[in-house]
């Protein structure tokens, strides 16, 4: 594959792209509609699983332990793929997360998220 070519149509929901790729045996036919998933790079930095971070509202929180319990705290998220999500602050490397945030906001009444 060289380049992609995005075309945009008006009112479209989705978005027609031309890619210049090798299909020498005609597996996929000239025009045809496609769903596919461009790779980059890795990107490196620090990741949780995805069920590790739950968003509430505009903030995202994950639960870390301290002393024996779990506590909520504030963190910044950027990418997120393959059911992963990259944190860029708010957690320090000893920081010990839950997996499952999800079930812990079920278990709370209230979050109270220290920043």
């Amino acid at each position: 594959m060289d380049e992609v070519l995005p075309v945009y149509g008006k009112e479209e929901k989705a978005m027609t792209v031309r890619v210049y790729f090798d299909n020498g045996r005609r597996d996929i036919p000239v025009g045809s509609q496609v769903k596919a998933t461009i790779f980059a790079g890795a990107v490196a930095g620090n990741w949780l699983p995805a069920s590790a971070v739950v968003s509430l509202g505009s903030d995202r929180v994950v639960f870390i332990r301290v002393a024996g319990h779990f506590r909520a705290r504030k963190v910044v998220t950027g990418m997120a793929s393959n059911n992963r999500i990259q944190v860029l602050s708010g957690l320090e490397p000893a920081d010990s997360v839950a997996v499952n945030a999800q079930y812990l906001v079920d278990s709370e009444d209230l979050i109270k998220v220290n920043k």
